[in-house]
């Protein structure tokens, strides 16, 4: 059932808002527990960054060619990971492959792990339970808000998500550091893939 539900998913009925990546899992996250509680504990939230917040990815909608990535300065995915070890897939509104697409070719394919990247570039992925991204993330968007009081990018027509002890916390989220980590656990590319490799048994 749990299965079943996850890869039924299709994005066209997915709340999604451009440049507002870690509000579009948010909701999602949101719409697979109100519809069955008992595939939340299959989710994790995947924050992509690093110290420097410049990070590519490929295979993205906004690159300018199918060979380039897009720097973000971080960005935000679904992880799937299947209890039977069968079907682990990744969910990435922003990305040109499928809605959802297996971690390990999604892996390969966004974060190309042959092409050795300097140090500011290389990737870190925090992975947060979705039921503890859920319950603490919280955003007043004002990261998206210009000196002149313009977005942008314009923010989604839904209220800010906030938790009864805070409205902006966006940044430690985002945090690579290990030391001042208050959320999930931080693993480089190698080892991230490592973890998704093991659990598909490859």
């Amino acid at each position: 059932m749990a299965e079943s539900l996850i890869l039924q998913l299709k994005k066209e009925d997915c709340v999604y808002t451009k440049c507002y990546c870690e509000e579009n899992i948010w909701k999602l996250c949101d719409s697979i527990r109100k519809v069955n509680l008992e595939v939340l504990p299959h989710l994790s939230v995947v924050f992509i960054s690093n110290q420097t917040r410049s990070i590519p990815i490929w295979k993205q909608k906004s690159a300018k060619s199918e060979e380039l990535p897009v720097i973000w300065d971080y960005h935000v995915i679904l992880l799937y990971l299947d209890q039977n070890c069968t079907k682990h897939m990744i969910y990435d509104f922003d990305s040109s492959l499928a809605f959802p697409t297996e971690a390990s070719e999604y892996c390969t394919e966004a974060f190309c792990p042959q092409i050795q990247l300097k140090l500011p570039y290389q990737q870190f992925f925090k992975v947060i339970p979705a039921d503890e991204y859920l319950k603490n993330f919280a955003s007043d968007r004002s990261h998206m808000m210009l000196e002149d009081n313009k977005w942008s990018a314009d923010p989604p027509d839904y209220p800010p998500i906030s938790t009864e002890s805070s409205t902006m916390n966006l940044d430690d989220f985002i945090c690579m550091d290990f030391e001042e980590n208050k959320f999930g656990t931080i693993y480089s590319l190698n080892e991230f893939m490592k973890k998704v490799a093991k659990t598909l048994h490859i």
